[in-house]
């Protein structure tokens, strides 16, 4: 089983991903994936899309498709850009059911992602939002000050 462990900052569960292109190929992406940038995702379980700071989309980059109007926390609507991407997270997988052995790697989405553009700000990179959460399970614990994300089997 494939499991994301991460820990609980100030009490937001952050989360380190990466993002590419769509317009990448695949096989580079998964076959030289020490090379791509880690990134900071806080894990919002309100947000019903996963939204990036204009610092990833630059960076990465990635390219504006269109505008669609965002409801805010606070009820207002406000037009934000829309980008496709393809995002991963490094995980811990068993190697076998009888030892206690792990091994790290990249886990990639399976298909581009159409993301947000939000401002940039010092603690995270992203908003990760239901979008891709829904794809996995996870719990937290908060007296260890970590959380795991497992895939949905």
């Amino acid at each position: 089983m494939s499991v994301m462990h991460c820990t609980l900052e100030n009490n937001q569960a952050i989360i380190n991903f990466s993002a590419t292109s769509p317009l990448s190929s695949n096989e580079s992406m998964f076959s030289n994936y020490s090379n791509l940038t880690s990134y900071r995702g806080l894990i919002d379980t309100g947000a019903q899309r996963t939204c990036f700071t204009h610092r990833v989309i630059n960076e990465v980059p990635l390219i504006r498709h269109g505008h669609k109007p965002l409801k805010t926390i606070d009820d207002q609507w406000i037009s934000r850009s829309l980008y496709f991407t393809s995002i991963g997270f490094w995980v811990s997988s068993e190697v076998s059911n009888y030892t206690n052995d792990t091994s790290n790697t990249y886990f990639a989405l399976p298909n581009p992602l159409q993301v947000y553009g939000i401002n940039n700000n010092e603690t995270f990179d992203a908003l990760i939002g239901m979008d891709i959460l829904s794809m996995f399970n996870f719990s937290f614990n908060r007296q260890r000050q970590e959380f795991e994300i497992k895939l949905k089997v």
